[in-house]
């Protein structure tokens, strides 16, 4: 084939590529503008951090939306060879069909290799960002409603009160705080900044008297920033009720306290801890082992387990979904349609039923992820054949 014909095969499919992805991706992103219309009316968030947090949402729709742009691409291009008959002439000059899809293949895999590498930590970094951002404007939102002199009671459990409010809730001072926990079993929690620990037992209430608060980062979990309220010189008085319904009090001073700030109904489900991590951490806990993993449930495990295969299985989907794009475009003579389209919607439903029900099947412990991940992608590739080898007796 000549490197003109090449050349045009690749410009016809570029074009066509990005208007899918940016297609799919805002597509994805219909599903997150009820989250992002609370964030504007309720939080009243300025619309440069509109701007962002949508920009880190399309980010973490990449891997989704690239490799089903690849196909509808893939299908563009062949359609519209065949339906100018610039098919027939390019098969006149002696071009082979499997010649013919060189050019895509690489095609294929320069954009399969790109995605990878833009899930290896970019990605992550923007899943990373976007939860941050989110808990930020959350939280701004909310102190920014904190009044001197006034109770707020709009987070969960908590009771916020302050005789003086600086720069809209970010600087505190004379604050009470009254925090109710609620747990099924006794666990351990940091009590102040001397290390000591303190049980929190089924049911227990805080009350925290502190001279002086802001609004602080800090490192959490895979270095995730995370919004708390830092009071100094104060005190804490702990009332536990016990499961003999005896109450129990604890008295704690301290001179700095970090007190978390969560406001879990905007912020959850803004994305699972493991699409935080790059590639490389996942690759040692995965393969490696050379870290262990984050925690002991084997579903989670799976979880970290299902994410590393996906982020592989992501690149040789544009590889496989371009295979079928190039497998179904072409049409089978002039005149002649075959419902390209409505046959890839079937495939790729056939495709993601079978990957949900695999992962299902996989945290259950009924299945090896591996299988679970790489299974549907091999059933596609297997159903693009058939379609290919089809077309060797209609063109």
């Amino acid at each position: 084939m000549s490197k003109i014909t090449q050349k045009y095969l690749s410009a016809l499919f570029i074009p066509p590529f990005v208007v899918s992805t940016l297609a799919s991706t805002s597509f994805l992103l219909l599903f997150q503008l009820f989250r992002i219309t609370e964030l504007i009316i309720i939080k009243n968030v300025a619309i440069v951090l509109v701007i962002e947090l949508t920009a880190y949402v399309m980010a973490t729709f990449l891997p989704l939306s690239t490799p089903l742009a690849v196909l509808f691409a893939g299908i563009y291009a062949l359609n519209k060879l065949s339906a100018d008959s610039e098919l027939i002439v390019i098969r006149a000059l002696g071009v082979s069909i499997t010649k013919m899809f060189v050019p895509l293949f690489f095609m294929g895999l320069t954009i399969g290799a790109l995605l990878f590498f833009l899930q290896y930590s970019f990605i992550p970094n923007a899943e990373r960002s976007l939860r941050l951002l989110m808990t930020q404007i959350a939280t701004r939102g909310v102190l920014g409603n904190i009044k001197e002199g006034k109770f707020f009671t709009e987070m969960n459990d908590i009771t916020i009160y302050a005789n003086k409010v600086k720069e809209k809730g970010k600087y505190l001072s004379q604050v009470f705080i009254h925090f109710r926990e609620k747990s099924n079993d006794e666990t351990s929690a940091p009590a102040a900044s001397t290390g000591s620990t303190v049980l929190a037992s089924v049911n227990s209430e805080r009350i925290i008297l502190a001279q002086e608060a802001a609004v602080v980062t800090r490192m959490g979990e895979l270095n995730n920033n995370k919004l708390s309220l830092q009071l100094l010189d104060g005190n804490i008085l702990k009332v536990n009720a016990k499961k003999d319904n005896k109450l129990s009090f604890e008295k704690i001073l301290f001179d700095k306290y970090i007190f978390p700030l969560v406001d879990s109904s905007l912020i959850s489900g803004s994305g699972a801890i493991n699409c935080t991590r790059t590639t490389k951490e996942l690759y040692d806990i995965v393969i490696k082992k050379s870290i262990p993993y984050p925690s002991a449930d084997v579903k989670e495990q799976v979880k970290t387990k299902v994410e590393f295969y996906s982020r592989v299985n992501n690149a040789l989907l544009c590889v496989v979904f371009l295979f079928l794009g190039f497998s179904l475009g072409v049409q089978r003579g002039r005149g002649k349609n075959q419902n390209s389209v409505v046959i890839s919607m079937v495939v790729l439903a056939i495709y993601y039923s079978l990957l949900s029900a695999g992962i299902s099947f996989a945290r259950s412990g009924r299945m090896g992820v591996e299988v679970a991940v790489f299974s549907p992608t091999l059933l596609t590739f297997m159903i693009s054949l058939v379609f290919y080898r089809r077309l060797k007796w209609v063109v």
